[in-house]
């Protein structure tokens, strides 16, 4: 993650040579990813929401 960064709030995530910028409700803003992939990266989301 990278603070003091521009908005909107976000993440980077890098996977087997796919590269994309995810929505903390788990929609992808910019890249691609492997669908499976994607569903990982949203249950990783509600993990952390559910802190």
């Amino acid at each position: 993650m990278y603070f003091n960064d521009h908005n909107p709030p976000h993440f980077h995530a890098k996977y087997s040579g796919h590269e994309a910028i995810f929505s903390f409700e788990g929609e992808i803003i910019e890249g691609e990813f492997p669908k499976r992939s994607v569903k990982f990266v949203q249950e990783w989301i509600s993990t952390i929401k559910k802190s």
